[in-house]
């Protein structure tokens, strides 16, 4: 029994850091599948972003195009108060003409 203590040491000195490197790939690999799992999150949040910046892409062109279409009208609005200014202009001859006539 004597004899089998040393060979019983050596072979616990031996298979302790098998037994840890085994441990240490159990933790590597959970440590590699939770890091896959946050790159595939990353991804996820990308393409996410990506859909975003071309819904504010797209929003933009839309508010371009909707302010061109209101100094569009405001500038018909300028030019239709003019016309209107110019035609109380010549209506007020008209009817100033017409009474110088009338008398």
């Amino acid at each position: 029994m004597r004899k089998r203590w040393p060979l019983v040491i050596l072979l616990i000195v031996i298979l302790l850091p098998v037994a840890r490197l085994s441990s240490q790939n159990k933790s590597t690999r959970a440590d590699d599948s939770r890091v896959k799992a946050l790159e595939e999150k990353v991804h996820d949040q990308d393409l996410r972003i990506e859909g975003l910046e071309e819904k504010v892409k797209e929003m933009r062109e839309t508010l371009d195009d909707v302010s061109s279409r209101f100094y569009s009208v405001e500038s018909d609005i300028i030019w239709l108060k003019a016309n209107v200014s110019n035609l109380d202009g010549d209506i007020l001859l008209l009817q100033h003409s017409k009474r110088t006539l009338g008398r």
